[in-house]
């Protein structure tokens, strides 16, 4: 049965719509339920506007000549209905001649003010900020560690939906930030020294593979025996400085999580974008997607609080959540003030210098301070 405008019974609205459960239970009963109605016209909404007007009978008015996704409703909700535009305007504005953008995980997380601009330099100086804020150090790796698993599950669910809506797809790759080389020579001590401007683009092969063994001879050397002692722990520190020393023997300075995103139809880009509130204000919509992903960390916080967690006492602090607000109007608030950080540590500036996609805690002891960065 073809879709026409017009009005439709209920016998055609399921053989236009309905499952081929749906059609045998109207068979049986001649009964639309309330239940199977609104499910039915959900789906009919995907593909032309239809109107209910009682008594068994709908209008349908247009038909639509792109159909909306089943994802939409997703997409349509919570962060996501501030998160899918922004990411279709990035496609549509910034595409190259393959019709494809690169997502930086953390750096886009900036783009969209899921984090402002004091987020890594406090997610560094974890200690540091500690001691001046007075909060516990638990509550500070607690919050960052919670912080960056909302950015990830976010932006990949994000680009799931986006890609079931037929507009996109994404590819999750390594990426590194190298210099691009114009000479290589070795210095008077004998180390090789590479020249060149930097560049962020997709690892090669060989270059997976080489921070692969680069990082089991790490290990080795520091008779590490898990995967968690590289990332937590007496030996992390020396396991991540090696590892950079040896990429930047290569002209590495990184790997990183990276999104490639290619969009399949540009008509249905555009169509799909206007099914959202502010399409056409950007700015708006980071704002207030800025605005619903502090929301959610501190209603995420509530209820890991409530939560009988023997194992994290911490968190049943008193100023558990009001730390968290702390750090949250810090390090993610859009309208947070820049921080201005000094650096008198030599250790410490080596360690800020290596990208936070590590995920590396490192420890490192200076005389009787222990200063930790979750990189």
């Amino acid at each position: 049965m073809r879709i026409k405008t017009g009005i439709i019974s209920n016998e055609e609205l399921i053989k236009l719509f309905g499952t081929k459960k749906n059609k045998q239970r109207y068979i049986e009963t001649h009964k639309v339920t309330n239940s199977m109605k609104k499910t039915l016209l959900k789906k009919a909404n995907r593909v032309c506007r239809i109107n209910d007007l009682g008594n068994g009978n709908y209008e349908i008015t247009e038909i639509y000549k792109i159909p909306k996704p089943a994802s939409l409703d997703k997409l349509q909700s919570g962060l996501y209905q501030y998160m899918a535009p922004i990411i279709l305007i990035k496609l549509l504005n910034e595409h190259d001649e393959n019709n494809k953008i690169i997502l930086p995980l953390m750096d886009y997380a900036r783009y969209i003010e899921m984090i402002n601009c004091n987020y890594k330099p406090v997610k560094y100086n974890q200690d540091d900020f500690s001691s001046l804020l007075n909060i516990d150090k638990n509550i500070f790796r607690d919050f960052f560690e919670k912080v960056d698993d909302n950015i990830k599950y976010y932006i990949q669910r994000c680009l799931e939906y986006l890609q079931s809506a037929d507009v996109l797809k994404w590819y999750k790759v390594p990426m590194v930030k190298k210099k691009k080389i114009n000479k290589v020579y070795i210095d008077k001590k004998g180390n090789p020294v590479v020249e060149g401007e930097f560049e962020n683009v997709r690892a090669t092969s060989e270059e997976v593979r080489y921070f692969n063994e680069v990082s089991e001879m790490a290990r080795v050397s520091l008779n590490i025996k898990s995967k968690a002692e590289c990332f937590y722990g007496s030996k992390a520190f020396q396991f991540c400085k090696i590892v950079t020393e040896k990429l930047k023997e290569k002209g590495i300075m990184y790997f990183y999580d990276g999104y490639e995103i290619y969009y399949t139809n540009l008509d249905r880009c555009k169509n799909l974008l206007k099914e959202f509130n502010d399409y056409d204000n950007e700015h708006l919509l980071i704002k207030k997607f800025n605005e619903e992903f502090i929301n959610l960390i501190m209603d995420n916080a509530e209820k890991r609080q409530l939560k009988n967690d023997i194992y994290n006492q911490y968190r049943k602090e008193e100023n558990y959540i009001a730390n968290f607000k702390t750090l949250s109007e810090l390090t993610i608030d859009s309208t947070a003030k820049k921080l201005k950080i000094k650096n008198k540590n030599k250790d410490k500036k080596v360690l800020e210098q290596i990208d936070s996609d590590f995920h590396i805690n490192v420890t490192k002891k200076i005389g009787d301070k222990t200063i930790k960065k979750l990189i």
